[in-house]
């Protein structure tokens, strides 16, 4: 009888899980981005508050979108390095490795 495992389809992170930090890393990045130019994060803030908003202040609209941009030369720069085995990752996993809206 074959391991359980053995069967178990890979996630995007079992399979490269430097491409995928780097690939979730910047969808949040956009997310967070997303969020504070929309006004949802102030209102976030507004209702739940937090430590490291209330001690340091709320990322300006300018520093969300510098931590987007980074995250996506970062993974940019994986992709030209590593072509091949992104060309892989992303016929197995399609959407899950896009970054960009």
């Amino acid at each position: 009888m074959a391991h359980p495992t053995a069967t178990a389809q890979h996630t995007f992170f079992d399979s490269n899980p430097e491409y995928a930090t780097l690939i979730y890393a910047a969808q949040d990045a956009r997310a967070a981005l997303g969020m504070a130019l929309s006004g949802e994060l102030d209102a976030l803030l507004a209702h739940e508050g937090g430590v490291e908003y209330e001690r340091y202040g709320r990322p300006s609209d300018e520093e969300m979108l510098a931590t987007y941009l980074s995250s996506l030369q970062r993974v940019w720069a994986y992709e030209e390095e590593h072509r091949e085995e992104v060309r892989r990752c992303q016929d197995l996993f399609g959407s899950e490795t896009c970054v960009e809206a």
